[in-house]
């Protein structure tokens, strides 16, 4: 799951939706970034799989309001939910796992480090050390409100 040859779909698969539709592009031909958009319908989809551990992030774009359950390194984490237009924040090198209690429809970017590591480099002597989401948050911003997936 960690390679470059490794499908957008098959980052995203832990989350058992059968069906996503998923684009992948380059970073200056130095890391893939993949966004996969899943739906579900109806609620009570249960629990995810365990991701690979790796050194990536995962922003999660709700399209709809999203209630579950959040484990990070096997321990439950209090959720208020993921309202509409928001996103959250997940650091791949700790475990996570969720109930997806409702349904769902969602944008996940699959961030690898190296990628934000390519962009660095052309920024300039900033770097950026290091991220740390707050497990389950959600983030309410206005440019990332104004996004329309289709």
């Amino acid at each position: 799951m960690t390679g470059q040859g490794t499908s957008s779909n098959e980052k995203m698969e832990f989350l058992r939706v059968r069906e996503a539709q998923t684009v992948r592009a380059s970073i200056l031909d130095k890391a893939i970034i993949s966004a996969s958009r899943l739906t579900r319908d109806t609620p009570n989809h249960g629990y995810s799989d365990q991701h690979a551990v790796e050194d990536a992030f995962m922003l999660s774009y709700q399209r709809r309001d999203y209630q579950g359950d959040i484990w990070v390194d096997g321990k439950n984490v209090a959720v208020d939910g993921l309202p509409k237009g928001t996103f959250s924040f997940y650091d791949y090198k700790r475990s996570w796992q969720a109930n997806l209690r409702s349904s769902f429809d969602c944008v996940n970017f699959h961030i690898p480090r190296r990628a934000m590591t390519a962009l660095e480099e052309d920024l300039g002597p900033r770097r950026i050390e290091t991220l740390t989401p707050a497990p389950g948050a959600s983030v309410s911003d206005p440019i990332v409100r104004g996004w329309s997936v289709r």
